[in-house]
């Protein structure tokens, strides 16, 4: 006897710690599916608005035809002052009507009796329906269709239930999502009632797509399966069912169904309803719980809500008890965003017309290049009119809508650092293009980096990294291009001066070897030589155009050849000798380079390594379990932790190629 009482209260303490759990994660006048419903009782509503006066909305099935004993609950504790209200008979009513969508198998596995027994069932709930309720009905087979959307033209559901064709396939999901979205926008009670036979076969859309339809459109999902052994719970359909705030029931016979949706019909479409007053305290979370009288005082449906006295109110009863209308905020049918971008937005068509105005004031003053000058007395001055005209008009649209930045860009940056900055490195790469046109690539670029995070979620820290790192994008490419060029300059060099010096062994002339170069080099060595030689033709010395390519090329070997040749053209000697020991000077220094670069390669590859892994690993994360990394891109603390990781990881890779950069 005492083994028993002390299994008793083992049981009753596990059940209280495990209400004291539930009560304590319950969201604000929210629970989850499975808290709403049991043992035929399914609370659909809570008001508290009028706190401590509390009404509340419930499903449940009859007993012979009668309301089945109940017993009310307030966190555990039974509460006897109820007063409870049936459909619209009560002084509680509910002015909003049923909305029902009937979702029914019709695959080849129903065919016969299952069939017949399925669409009376179906058409036994629809009687119990009020003239102002609508019921819809949806199928699903080797296709899956809304075959009547909800109307209040009961007889047009019951004609389309007559003629449901079978077919192979049960394409279960795709009909439910459809379903979902056949509610259209009325304010009304929604439910979705399931019937099947089997499992989904056939559909594009997942239970987790399903049920997140349903929950999207406010609608519980009320399963029915027929099986062969009533305590099966079909995986699928029980996750429609508690995973909306609906149930899953299964029936052995087909027989069943008829009494299984009198009972869901007389849930959904005459609901009932109970008041009562709390004696819970001011901002406290309340559990509000409902059993059946079979079930031994258990509770078999609850629901959380919060208890919050009203702010300014002279008197806690109702004036008229009249139940709220459950309406959700309608977004707009264009989202407004807020914030930076809201602001952004805002300013633009501003931003617009001060740009198109300062374009207009600039092509009024702007005069006439150059080459537009000359252009006026030679080629196009002798050339046909409609040929000037066609060459005039082969303008490309990008051309024509970047010319007006271009143009802003020369007017306010043409003197800057930048630009001459600019203009020194398209020299290097040898890649015709303007100091303006990189700074439209450059804005281009910048907006597209803008688009995206914008597309991403606007926030201020994707905007902080996308638009500068997509804005430098063109600038970056451009200092590669001059890098690879020098680099490949410089790998010529050594052999270019060991061929210099046995031109001019031959008996060649300084300049003839240099044109021997500008035959015979590849590319950029041929390129440079060949302007240097062009530059000599019009008129500078031989000295100037080589310190110029050095200066252009930017290469200290090269810098220190045109140095050793300037000398010697000044002091005299055999310049053939020495530009044969510069050759083997610059070959020895590249060696060694290369040696150094394969010394320190492992260092610079571990900073590499160190500096992408995390990157790596968070990525894995995120794909894996994004719920789990969400925080860390969701939240202030989140912003502030990448924030701080990414300055750490660029501080530690330049500490890191620091120590393995070497200069030569």
């Amino acid at each position: 006897m005492i083994q028993l009482l002390r299994r008793r209260s083992l049981t009753l303490l596990v059940a209280a710690m495990s209400a004291v759990l539930t009560a304590g994660t319950a969201a604000e006048a929210a629970t989850t599916p499975s808290d709403a419903t049991g043992a035929g009782i399914s609370i659909t509503h809570v008001d508290a608005s009028r706190f401590p006066v509390v009404r509340a909305a419930f499903g449940a099935d009859e007993v012979a035809g009668n309301t089945p004993k109940l017993t009310f609950f307030e966190d555990g504790e039974e509460i006897s002052n109820v007063s409870l209200y049936r459909g619209n008979l009560g002084m509680f009513e509910d002015k909003r009507s049923a909305d029902v969508m009937i979702v029914l198998d019709a695959s080849f596995s129903m065919k016969g009796q299952r069939i017949a027994d399925a669409v009376a069932a179906a058409k036994t709930l629809i009687r119990q329906a009020s003239p102002e309720d609508r019921i819809g009905l949806a199928t699903f087979g080797a296709e899956s269709k809304v075959v009547v959307k909800p109307t209040a033209d009961h007889g047009k559901v019951r004609s389309a239930l007559d003629a449901v064709q079978l077919s192979n396939n049960t394409q279960m999901f795709d009909a439910v999502t459809k379903a979902a979205g056949a509610f259209g926008d009325r304010d009304a009670r929604r439910a979705i009632v399931v019937l099947s036979d089997g499992t989904d076969l056939g559909s594009t859309k997942t239970v987790t797509d399903a049920a997140k339809a349903a929950r999207s459109a406010n609608a519980p999902i009320f399963a029915i399966a027929i099986r062969e052994n009533k305590d099966e719970q079909p995986k699928d359909l029980a996750s429609l069912g508690n995973g909306t705030g609906g149930e899953l029931r299964t029936v052995v016979d087909s027989t069943e169904l008829d009494a299984t949706f009198a009972e869901l019909g007389r849930r959904l479409l005459q609901p009932y309803w109970i008041e009562y007053r709390s004696s819970a305290p001011d901002r406290s979370q309340v559990t509000l719980g409902i059993g059946v009288a079979t079930s031994s005082r258990a509770i078999d449906a609850k629901r959380s809500y919060r208890a919050v006295f009203p702010v300014s109110s002279s008197s806690t009863e109702p004036k008229q008890l009249v139940a709220p209308r459950a309406t959700e905020a309608r977004e707009p049918l264009v989202p407004i965003p807020g914030g930076g971008l809201g602001i952004a937005l805002a300013v633009l068509p501003f931003g617009i017309l001060v740009f198109w105005l300062s374009w207009g004031w600039l092509d009024r003053r702007s005069k006439p290049d150059v080459l537009a000058r000359i252009e006026r007395h030679t080629a196009l001055a002798s050339a046909d009119p409609s040929t000037i005209r066609e060459v005039r008009t082969k303008r490309s649209m990008v051309r024509v809508l970047a010319t007006p930045f271009m143009r802003l860009g020369d007017a306010f940056l043409g003197r800057s650092a930048y630009f001459d900055k600019v203009r020194f490195r398209a020299e290097q790469s040898a890649i015709a293009i303007k100091p303006s046109e990189l700074f439209v690539a450059m804005i281009a670029a910048a907006t597209f980096g803008a688009l995206l995070a914008t597309i991403f979620g606007p926030s201020l820290l994707l905007y902080g990294v996308l638009v500068p790192v997509f804005g430098s994008i063109p600038n970056i490419w451009l200092i590669r291009k001059a890098k690879k060029r020098r680099r490949r300059f410089e790998e010529q060099l050594a052999d270019v001066l060991q061929a210099i010096s046995s031109s001019l062994k031959a008996g060649h002339s300084f300049n003839q070897s240099i044109n021997a170069m500008v035959k015979d080099s590849p590319a950029p060595t041929s390129e440079e030589f060949q302007r240097v030689m062009a530059e000599a033709r019009l008129g500078m010395p031989i000295e100037a155009a080589l310190q110029a390519m050095a200066d252009r090329m930017g290469s200290p070997d090269f810098e220190f050849a045109v140095t050793t040749v300037n000398i010697q053209r000044t002091v005299g000697g055999s310049l053939a000798d020495i530009l044969e020991m510069v050759g083997d000077t610059v070959r020895d220094r590249q060696q060694f380079r290369k040696k150094v670069k394969a010394l320190t390669s492992m260092g610079q590859m571990s900073a590499y390594v160190l500096l992408a892994m995390p990157i790596f690993i968070g990525g894995v994360i995120t794909l894996m379990s994004p719920s789990y990394m969400a925080p860390m891109f969701t939240t202030p603390m989140g912003h502030m932790m990448l924030a701080a990781g990414a300055v750490s990881m660029i501080l530690g890779y330049v500490a890191c190629m620091k120590v393995v950069s070497v200069k030569v």
